[in-house]
């Protein structure tokens, strides 16, 4: 059913003229006007009662937040038990003739104005609790349109321009933090910058920081439409806003454009760099990529990253960008060649460096073409690494392949030395010799065992040094593996009569017999067995001797590696 006022009534007359009636209206709609009422009542209790449920998750922070939070949820849960009256109702609310509506909605206003008058106090509350501009506006967007009930508004009302006073604090703050920002760049060029980002995508971002740090408050302030916000004092604070967004404008304007003059220059003067340096002196190499470069890859990365329109990459860096993945390839590889090379130099010996001095010398006169003619435009870059990498590292293979067995070959006989030749039976026990003959020929087995892993890693590392075999280079590596296994073999030794004379020192504290002697009735005589006459074919004297031939016969068990000395084996 249409319903016919006064103030739509004039909308049907499009072509004669409109007059208005001169009766009251109501003296006509005296029942329409009441059930108007009435629909006006229901309304804004509906209205109050979905404004009231924002508090059910309403968190207040601050130091007094948790208490105001608990308030908040005690007066939601009043305001709940009193709405459900309206719910348990059994007259027809739409009834203008039912009084029972009325006594109710009564009520339900002044409770909801006590309710009013108690969160317009905690309102205030958190607003003085409230440690920054940020977290009370946070408060207040929280709140809602509560805000706008007038007790609420009217309680609060004082409070509001003190938000005004202190975004004008807000602005000066950052003002102060952009003059430092400026003072840096000056004096010093040592920025604050977000971290891990380069200097001018950072400035940029920085000021975009700041942009936003002031410009969400603005916003927020101007969403509260309050007559605060359009005070003279406000438009004032409002112009400083301005004001301090032009000034990061030509701030970060001023730094990328001196950025943009110098990149194309910068970049073209060092892609005309070599590949590679060398240090005369150290004759070590090193990639020749110049931070530069790796400035210009990582300025466009995080320019692009911001995805900012009013940015655009000079197309001289955005060139070099688009090959930042063939850059990243190049020096991945070059990193590994540089690296291969460098602990061939820095590790290999004096006695190893001859049996290389000729393929070291072929890949210098490779390595020669990066550090005299190809730079980082060269078109057959790609080609050269992957043959220099090649060749680079099998050479770094093949010599760390040739010290990893010199040192599995120290492992080997550094066995030897584990435990002597003879030891007691027991730890106070005498010497044990029972099953001597058996002991003995499991320790020379395992030594000639070990000889001819040692034989097989010497001529594998013949292999490894594409050495000749009668060069004087491969004798003088003879000789160095020569003196270590004869040091092995001294060691060997040297564990077993150690072994004899710490258990034989007289002086030696709690030392007890390391051998027996028993004496014996052989009638007519009296004899020692071991006999103890010098001389003696199966005496202790011989007993002794023959037990340190046995430890001084380990060195005959292993062929000689130098056999131009002319020697069978390493005992003298």
């Amino acid at each position: 059913k249409a319903v016919v006022s006064t103030q739509s009534t004039g909308t049907y007359f499009k072509e004669a003229e409109f007059v208005p009636w001169e009766f009251a209206s109501s003296l006509v709609f005296p029942r329409y006007n009441c059930f108007l009422g009435r629909v006006r009542q229901l309304l804004d209790l509906v209205e109050t009662t979905i404004e009231f449920n924002r508090l059910e998750k309403i968190e207040i922070g601050g130091m007094k937040g948790k208490a105001l939070s608990k308030q908040v949820e005690n007066l939601f849960l009043e305001f709940t038990e009193f709405v459900t009256i309206f719910q348990n109702i059994s007259y027809n609310c739409l009834d203008i003739k039912e009084p029972a509506f009325k006594r109710d909605y009564e009520k339900f206003k002044e409770k909801i104005e006590y309710l009013d008058l108690r969160l317009a106090s905690i309102i205030n509350q958190g607003f003085d609790d409230c440690g920054s501009l940020e977290a009370i506006l946070k408060m207040l967007d929280a709140f809602g349109t509560l805000l706008d009930r007038p007790i609420i508004r009217s309680n609060s009302e004082p409070k509001y321009p003190l938000l005004i006073q202190m975004y004008e604090q807000e602005l000066d703050s950052t003002k102060k933090m952009f003059d430092a920002q400026n003072t840096m760049l000056k004096d010093t060029k040592n920025l604050v910058l977000h971290v891990n980002m380069p200097f001018v995508a950072g400035v940029l971002q920085w000021c975009q920081g700041m942009r936003e740090r002031i410009s969400l408050i603005r916003n927020k302030l101007v969403s509260l439409n309050h007559g605060a916000v359009e005070s003279a004092e406000a438009l004032i604070v409002f112009q400083k806003y301005d004001q301090m967004m032009e000034l990061l404008k030509t701030f970060e304007h001023q730094i990328y454009k001196n950025w943009t003059s110098s990149v194309g220059e910068v970049s073209e003067l060092n892609l005309d760099l070599p590949l590679l340096t060398r240090n005369d002196e150290s004759k070590l190499i090193s990639v020749n990529f110049d931070p530069q470069l790796v400035s210009v890859l990582r300025e466009v990365r995080y320019l692009e990253s911001l995805k900012r329109e009013d940015v655009e990459i000079p197309n001289s860096a955005a060139g070099i960008y688009a090959k930042n993945d063939l850059f990243r390839q190049y020096l991945a590889n070059l990193d590994l060649i540089v690296s291969r090379y460098n602990k061939v130099r820095e590790t290999i010996l004096d006695v190893e460096y001859p049996l290389i001095e000729g393929q070291l010398g072929h890949l210098d006169i490779q390595l020669d073409r990066a550090i005299t003619s190809l730079n980082w435009k060269s078109e057959d870059v790609w080609k050269y690494i992957e043959e220099t990498r090649h060749t680079t590292g099998n050479l770094e293979q093949r010599v760390s392949s040739a010290k990893d067995n010199v040192e599995a070959m120290n492992n080997i006989m550094a066995k030897w030395c584990d435990y002597p030749l003879y030891e007691r039976k027991e730890k106070r026990g005498l010497l044990n010799l029972d099953d001597r003959a058996a002991m003995l020929e499991a320790r020379y087995n395992l030594i000639k065992q070990d000889g001819v892993k040692i034989q097989e890693i010497v001529a594998t590392n013949l292999t490894l040094f594409k050495a000749t075999e009668d060069s004087d280079h491969w004798r003088n590596y003879l000789d160095y593996v020569d003196d270590m296994i004869l040091d092995g073999f001294f060691n060997a030794v040297q564990c077993s009569l150690a072994y004899l004379l710490e258990n034989t020192e007289l002086n030696a504290p709690d030392i007890m017999p390391l051998m027996e002697a028993r004496l014996e009735l052989a009638i007519p005589d009296m004899v020692f067995v071991p006999s103890l006459a010098f001389g003696s074919d199966d005496g202790f004297m011989e007993l002794i001797e023959g037990i340190v031939d046995d430890a001084y016969k380990l060195s005959s068990l292993i062929p000689r590696i130098a056999k131009h000395y002319g020697m069978d084996h390493y005992q003298l």
